[in-house]
C-alpha cells in the first residue's frame, strides 16, 4: 500500500522553510521546493540570470517524481497528521497551481486570512518580496481561491495548522 503525500501549495511567511527546518529529521521526506531554483537560469559566473523558458513544467515534472517516490517513504512520525510518508511544499503562483491540476495532483493551498498578517510576517523577516506582494495582495490571493480546489485561509503558520490536523 502506498502511503500519503501532502503537496502544500502556501502563500509566502506562512511557514513552510520554518516547518521544514524544524522536522529536520525528515529531511529527505519535507521538501520546501522553492520554485525560483526552477524559474531562473543563472549564469556559471554567477553574476546574472535569466527566466527559465521550461518553467513551471520543470517545476511540476519535480513535483510529480517527488510525490510518487515519497509514497514509498515509511510514515513519519508527526503530530497531527497520520499515514503520510511525505510533505511537498510549493509555491501558489498560477501556473502552478493550473499545472498541478492538469498533472491531477492533489493539493492544498494555504493563504494568509489578512493582508496584515503577511506583511507582519514578511516585515519581521526583512523580506525583499514585501512591496511585490502588499501592491498585489488581492490579485495574488484571489488567483489561488479560482485556480485551487481546496484552500485553508488562516492566520496559522503551517506548523499550527499541521499540529492542529487541519490537513485532514
Amino acid at each position: 500500500m502506498k502511503n500519503k503525500v501532502l503537496i502544500i501549495a502556501a502563500f509566502p511567511a506562512m511557514g513552510k522553510t520554518y516547518f521544514t527546518e524544524h522536522n529536520s529529521r525528515y529531511t529527505k521526506q519535507i521538501l520546501d521546493s522553492d520554485s525560483s531554483l526552477f524559474s531562473w537560469n543563472y549564469n556559471h559566473k554567477g553574476n546574472g540570470r535569466n527566466r527559465n523558458l521550461d518553467f513551471p513544467y520543470n517545476y511540476l515534472d519535480y513535483i510529480a517524481y517527488m510525490y510518487k517516490s515519497l509514497q514509498e517513504y515509511p510514515v513519519m512520525e508527526l503530530e497531527g497528521l497520520s499515514q503520510v510518508s511525505g510533505i511537498i511544499f510549493t509555491s501558489t503562483h498560477s501556473d502552478v497551481l493550473k499545472g498541478l491540476k492538469k498533472y491531477g495532483l492533489p493539493f492544498t493551498a494555504v493563504i494568509p486570512n489578512s493582508k496584515s498578517v503577511l506583511m507582519e510576517r514578511l516585515n519581521a523577516r526583512n523580506d525583499h518580496m514585501t512591496d511585490m506582494l502588499d501592491a498585489n495582495y488581492d490579485k495574488f490571493t484571489n488567483d489561488v481561491k479560482v485556480n485551487a480546489g481546496s484552500v485553508i485561509i488562516s492566520s496559522s503558520t503551517i506548523s499550527g495548522l499541521v499540529y492542529n490536523g487541519e490537513f485532514f
